[in-house]
This record gives C-alpha cells, sequence and structure tokens, in this order.
C-alpha cells in the first residue's frame, strides 16, 4: 500500500494472491475491509489457483488446486525506532524500503490504529515470500501495529503447525491511541 494511502476493500470483493503478500508498511498507509454478513458480501482473501471463489483465474481449468501457502498472507508493519531500537536497520523483514514522502525512505510505517479486517474469509495464506526461501509469513501478521480483526473466518496457513494470526510483543500493547491487536468474533481452523 503506497505512501499515506488507505486500501478499502468493499463488499463482496476478492483478492487473489500467488507468491505475495500485501503489505500496509509504508507511512501512513493502512488497509480497510469492509465486508458484509452475508457469505456473498464478505471480502474474499485467497489462494489465485482457488477456482471456488471468483472463477477459474488463472484459466487452467482444473489443473491446479489451491495448497496452504500459496501467497505469503496480510502483513501490517508500523514501526517506531524508539521502540524497536534507535538505528537505520528495522529488526522486521522489509519488503523493500518502506516509502515517505516524496519517495524517500519512511520514517514510520503503517497507521497503527487505522486498519481493521471485518467480515472477510482468508484462505490458502501463510506462505514464504518468495516462495520456499523467503521470510514466512502468517494468514495475518503485525509488526508493532495493531489492527482491529472482527466477524472473519481464517483458513490455516502452509501446515496445520503454522499459526493463522501472529504478532511481535509490541502487536499487543495498551496506550492512550488503542488496545491491540484486538481479535472478536473470528474463527480460525485448520492450524495451530
Amino acid at each position: 500500500v503506497p505512501y499515506d494511502t488507505m486500501l478499502v476493500f468493499n463488499p463482496g470483493s476478492t483478492l487473489k494472491l500467488e507468491n505475495a503478500s500485501l503489505f500496509a508498511q509504508n507511512q501512513g498507509s493502512s488497509i480497510q475491509v469492509n465486508g458484509g454478513a452475508t457469505p456473498s458480501e464478505q471480502v474474499n482473501f485467497t489462494s489465485y489457483k482457488n477456482d471456488a471463489i471468483a472463477g477459474d483465474t488463472n484459466g487452467d481449468g482444473s489443473n491446479t488446486s489451491p495448497l496452504g501457502g500459496d501467497w505469503g498472507g496480510i502483513v501490517f508493519r508500523n514501526y517506531d525506532y524508539s521502540i524497536t531500537r534507535p538505528s537505520a536497520n528495522p529488526l522486521v523483514p522489509v519488503d523493500g524500503t518502506p516509502v515517505g514522502p516524496g519517495g524517500a525512505p519512511a520514517i514510520s510505517g503503517s497507521d497503527d490504529a487505522l486498519s481493521f479486517i471485518n467480515f472477510a474469509n482468508i484462505s490458502y495464506g501463510g506462505g514464504a515470500v518468495p516462495a520456499t526461501q523467503g521470510f514466512q509469513y502468517d494468514s495475518i501478521t503485525s509488526f508493532n501495529s495493531r489492527p482491529f480483526i472482527a466477524n472473519s473466518v481464517i483458513t490455516g496457513g502452509g501446515s496445520s503447525s503454522d499459526a493463522t494470526i501472529s504478532g511481535d510483543l509490541n502487536s499487543f500493547r495498551e496506550d492512550d491511541l488503542t488496545r491491540g491487536m484486538l481479535v472478536r468474533s473470528t474463527t480460525v481452523q485448520g492450524a495451530s
């Protein structure tokens, strides 16, 4: 998600990924998933190979089947060097250099309080990006960011020992801004 941009998913939308993750890590960026309560209004995040949602996107008929870990996951990454460490090298993996105003390196990451996932169906995430050799993400991974996650179903990742939602300790702190990571009425299945 680009600098100072809110990426909004409306009810019924679908994003299919393969060997990729969706990052909210640039300065002022956020992801808002505004699904609805009925199955047709849910926002879907799934594998590019999943023909059961939004049809045969890869155009190969039934020659491929989706597997856990086909895509990395949704990654929320905020950083404050006073919290992580006072240096130019962040402690968490980065997909390129986070970008701030005018393309300069960012001084902070995603907006800590604006990201939320509500009424989503997340499946087949939790893989390494790039495949087999990159950093292993879970279906939702949070680094020093506190998204609100509610009314969603998250189905397992690469193996039954993987998590569906993970975060570092700073993702669970409470302060005057927010309490996080806040997870309500969410079903996780097929994972640890």
